[in-house]
């Protein structure tokens, strides 16, 4: 199927296994997509890095969406809704940081659209970045426009070259809980943990994840926290970003 959206072309495939999507995005410039609220943003936003000429939208393969136990571990699809995880009675008992970040992502009309991979792997919000008319250094260009500009919500520590805050309220839940990705690729599959999953700017200042055109984060995985452990998810936010806090 070939769709034209405010003149871009591209193919949609609705792949029925993780091999047919890893197929598909072996293809020119080829995107994952899952609940695509992010995705969608950043074509209206008319960003360089969200078009595409192929959407892969795994969606259509089954069994990615579920909570489980699996022995000392809760294992969660990575297409799993949002809204689903805030939910699940045994991500509340056992995950409870994990279902209040869950429970406070954006808007409900977004958490029951969006996935649990889509809020963790998603492109930041800086307002300079999202505008097409800043070439700023996450999209190529030599300047971050935060550090004379308007940089109010941005981050204090380990900026250097970009200076946004990561957006996903999941995230630091993940990494408080000592969770890890499973990431699958042509190369095969395997398991990192989310503190080497993220990457600053730093490392590589054009994205955020170690995630490849090619890989599919398929699964996240957390171990169940000792008996009696205590923990809260508090986030201050403003009118446009959120802060987290554990």
């Amino acid at each position: 199927m070939t769709i034209n959206l405010d003149l871009q072309q591209f193919e949609y495939i609705n792949p029925t296994s993780i091999e047919e999507a890893l197929a598909a995005l072996s293809k020119d410039n080829a995107k994952v997509m899952a609940g695509g609220t992010d995705l969608l943003g950043g074509m209206k936003d008319n960003m360089q890095d969200h078009r595409f000429n192929v959407l892969v939208d795994i969606k259509s393969i089954p069994n990615m969406a579920y909570v489980r136990e699996n022995g000392n571990r809760i294992e969660i699809g990575a297409a799993t809704k949002v809204q689903d995880v805030a939910d699940d009675p045994l991500i509340k008992e056992k995950l409870p940081v994990l279902a209040q970040a869950a429970g406070i992502v954006a808007s409900p009309q977004i958490r029951n659209v969006g996935t649990l991979g889509g809020n963790i792997a998603q492109r930041p919000r800086c307002w300079y970045y999202r505008h097409e008319l800043f070439n700023c250094y996450k999209k190529g260009g030599d300047f971050c426009f935060a550090v004379t500009g308007n940089n109010k919500y941005h981050a204090i520590l380990e900026g250097e070259l970009c200076y946004i805050v990561h957006p996903s309220d999941t995230a630091p839940a993940m990494m408080a809980l000592n969770a890890s990705a499973k990431i699958v690729s042509p190369a095969g599959e395997k398991v990192v943990p989310f503190d080497e999953f993220f990457i600053g700017p730093r490392v590589d200042v054009l994205r955020e994840n170690i995630l490849g055109p090619q890989d599919i984060l398929t699964e996240v995985q957390v171990p169940v926290p000792e008996a009696n452990t205590k923990g809260v998810f508090l986030s201050t936010r403003s009118a446009a970003f959120g802060t987290s806090l554990l």
